[in-house]
């Protein structure tokens, strides 16, 4: 009975560790209650400035934009930005902004 609750225990444990949080640098405000998700910055029409920048191991858009867009709430933020994917290191970033 033992061995099976290790496994168990031993494959959760994995799955916690590969769902990395984002990184984010840049400041923080109160929290928002919704994001808007742009894909390139003429897209994004009103006035804003830069609060800063997400990025992420490389996961499916979907699992990145919902990711990002939780945590720009989090912080602060009326929008992010989708940047391309970096080739070289493989991580998806984001640029955090805030209408003025």
């Amino acid at each position: 009975m033992k061995k099976p609750q290790l496994i168990l225990i031993t494959l959760c444990l994995f799955l916690i560790a590969c769902s990395l949080p984002p990184q984010y640098t840049g400041y923080r405000l109160p929290a928002t209650k919704h994001v808007t998700v742009f894909y390139t910055a003429a897209d994004a029409k009103m006035d804003y400035s830069v609060m800063g920048r997400l990025s992420s191991h490389k996961y499916p858009l979907s699992i990145v934009v919902k990711n990002f867009s939780t945590y720009a709430q989090s912080i602060g933020a009326d929008a992010i930005i989708l940047l391309p994917v970096d080739a070289k290191s493989n991580r998806d970033y984001a640029d955090v902004l805030k209408y003025k």
